[in-house]
């Protein structure tokens, strides 16, 4: 094969990727899916004529893979909610056992960096001392309208300082987001974070940590999203601060 030819099929291969990954999580149109389709065909016709050593036929197979994909006219993302906390309290609510959330800047005077995120204000489980022990309570955004969307996510900025056994690899005291449609019944949209966590992109013990979320489950509807916190009777740190909340999405 001669480069001129790795070249292009470099380029195509990336181009046709680049659009694949732009419709992933999307709710397409019956038209538009039809297009995604067809591109996939292509795709495996693509793959088959190169491993065949049909190296002209490949690329024409992946230049009908992307005028298919370049058919579909995605809407830009854009926000629908965004919330950096520094005009109020604006509709969030909280409650339950031992409920001590509250917005303001940050002053707990054993970590000098404990600062918001940006800005002055965060939600934090108590901005000036520890959080209490057998606490069991919650942060609530207001209604967040996610109708007439193709995809949405979640974005959150999350500062943890929580109780965790790091020997036994078990959460004491978590933090975790659930997910409300009729501000009754409540799921979780994501395991637990706290004083120990698996993902290494959420720190243990201080450090704001960037969170995305997908809520494509939820599209079409009215959500809430709750912060949800309980803490055994053993120790109590700074807890859990809130800032930079935003939803985000691609219109019909």
């Amino acid at each position: 094969m001669h480069e001129k030819d790795l070249d292009e099929l470099y380029s195509l291969s990336l181009s046709v990727w680049e659009r694949c990954v732009d419709t992933r999580g999307i709710h397409l149109s019956n038209t538009d899916q039809n297009y995604l389709d067809m591109a996939y065909g292509f795709q495996q016709t693509a793959l088959a004529d190169l491993q065949s050593q049909l190296v002209d036929d490949g690329k024409a197979a992946l230049r009908d893979a992307l005028e298919n994909l370049e058919t579909i006219q995605l809407n830009p993302i854009q926000t629908i909610y965004f919330n950096n906390f520094e005009n109020g309290v604006n509709g969030w609510t909280h409650g339950g056992v031992e409920d001590e959330w509250e917005l303001g800047i940050p002053a707990y005077g054993f970590d000098s960096t404990l600062t918001a995120y940006s800005g002055n204000n965060c939600w934090g489980t108590d901005l000036d001392d520890t959080y209490e022990n057998n606490a069991d309570n919650w942060l609530m955004s207001p209604i967040i309208n996610l109708e007439n969307l193709s995809c949405a996510y979640l974005s959150v900025y999350i500062r943890n300082s929580l109780d965790g056994d790091d020997y036994h690899r078990i959460y004491l005291d978590p933090l975790w987001l659930e997910i409300t449609t009729d501000s009754k019944t409540f799921l979780p949209l994501c395991t637990y974070m706290g004083g120990l966590n698996d993902d290494p992109e959420i720190y243990d013990k201080g450090g704001w940590s960037f969170l995305p979320l997908d809520l494509f489950r939820y599209i079409g509807e009215k959500v809430q999203i709750r912060f949800r916190m309980t803490s055994n009777a053993i120790k109590a740190y700074e807890g859990i601060h809130i800032d930079d909340f935003r939803v985000y999405g691609r219109k019909n």
